[in-house]
């Protein structure tokens, strides 16, 4: 992921294991008790460092590398340093895998929740996707955490 995602995108405050910077500045993560009263959790991290490097979970980085990735993927693959993924790579990251919103794995971390409802959507390998939405260009076809 180094030398083929974050280099060509010059994303240089990301990692697997965070740096005395990344602790620093990073978010706390909450719990919401069933009463819906919400307790900080600040020592809850993944292991340092992990048992396994893992895209899905687990990758720190500042909102200012995530934007650089999300520019690639609205730009097809291509970053600020060249191309980093085919046009048919992102359009396969697109592809619809499941219809509606989501159901959290632990309640008091994360809600069960959907995105515009009402409207037809669909989850993909990397972002939510739109099968129509009132305010959206079709060209952009996918959300980030329902932000499109």
């Amino acid at each position: 992921m180094a030398e083929r995602i974050f280099a060509p995108l010059g994303m240089t405050d990301i990692g697997f294991t965070l740096t005395p910077s990344m602790m620093e500045r990073r978010a706390t993560i909450h719990d919401r008790a069933e009463d819906g009263k919400i307790t900080p959790l600040p020592d809850l991290i993944l292991p340092q460092p992990p048992e396994m490097d893992m895209g899905g979970h687990g990758l720190y980085a500042s909102i200012g590398e995530y934007l650089k990735f999300i520019q690639m993927i609205l730009n097809e693959g291509a970053g600020t340093n060249g191309r980093v993924l085919k046009p048919e790579t992102v359009a396969q990251m697109s592809q619809n895998v499941k219809i509606g919103g989501w159901i959290s794995s632990n309640p008091s971390l994360a809600n069960h929740g959907e995105f515009y409802p009402g409207v037809q959507k669909s989850w993909a390998y990397t972002f939510q996707g739109r099968e129509s939405h009132p305010h959206r260009s079709a060209s952009r076809p996918m959300d980030v955490g329902g932000v499109g």
